[in-house]
């Protein structure tokens, strides 16, 4: 697998002036494409697929989106013992893991009308809070912190949940859309931060982003020397920055040249979700 590293995703959200409508129409664009994608499944059998994020059904990537959202709107969290699980390592995975564990007894087709019926309810909340100005709220690492930090984090999980499923029942990765740029544009800009800091490698470090909006990331790190590249699309980017996947396949369709050896201890660094 990619390694994991955890930073706190919250550390560069704030906006300066957050532009609130593109905000919430990324939510709900996710929340209502995820919801088409659903209703095009066999739920009996696609709940049950497993997905790339670690210990979780395409079920479960839906509980855990309706039960966060549901949490993080003042619900209150299950207060229940989770049994033995392997991929729950720390007080953050076994916070994510109630939402979902209380909701693996329930047939697919409940979870799925739960996040119907929430996701109006969710949109409108939102809306509320933003005609409030920029309201401190419950972030999903527990704290308050400003809704111009929170909503950003809340796109970019949601729209990486919603590839999870997709990828798992055999769907083709949603790469265009306000969420989608958002998310891209997030990914680049932490591993900006990550690398400059991380990154003891003098050269010239090039990441490309091909696709429906192309972008390049490019740092010079130290003194003069080689220039390493990546070459991918959004989902590339999406699965390194994620660590979805077993890291040789994902980087089958990544093209790297150049430094290598400064392109690899890039990718060691990559992984910026906890």
């Amino acid at each position: 697998m990619i390694e994991r590293r955890p930073i706190d995703l919250c550390q560069s959200d704030r906006m300066s002036e957050p532009d609130w409508n593109i905000l919430l129409e990324a939510i709900e664009e996710i929340l209502l494409n995820t919801q088409r994608l659903l209703g095009d499944l066999e739920l009996e059998v696609d709940g049950a697929r497993p997905t790339d994020c670690p210990g979780w059904s395409v079920q479960d990537q839906v509980a855990h989106m309706v039960g966060l959202e549901q949490v993080l709107g003042g619900a209150p969290e299950p207060t229940i013992d989770l049994p033995p699980l392997a991929h729950v390592v720390s007080d953050l995975d076994a916070f994510m893991e109630r939402t979902v564990h209380i909701r693996r007894p329930l047939p697919f087709v409940a979870v799925v009308d739960e996040l119907t019926g929430m996701t109006p309810r969710r949109l409108a909340q939102y809306r509320g809070l933003v005609d409030q100005g920029d309201p401190e709220v419950r972030s999903p690492l527990g704290s308050l912190r400003p809704l111009s930090r929170v909503l950003p984090i809340r796109v970019f999980d949601l729209w990486v949940h919603e590839q999870d499923i997709r990828r798992a029942v055999g769907a083709p990765p949603r790469l265009v859309g306000v969420s989608s740029a958002l998310v891209q544009d997030r990914i680049l800009s932490a591993w900006q931060t990550r690398f400059a800091a991380g990154l003891a490698h003098d050269g010239r470090l090039r990441v490309s982003v091909r696709g429906a909006r192309p972008a390049m990331l490019e740092m010079t790190l130290g003194d003069s020397g080689p220039v390493g590249a990546l070459d991918l699309d959004l989902e590339g980017l999406a699965r390194v920055a994620c660590g979805r996947g077993d890291r040789s396949e994902v980087l089958k369709a990544v093209a790297i040249s150049g430094a290598h050896e400064l392109v690899d201890a890039a990718l060691d660094l990559a992984v910026i979700t906890p």
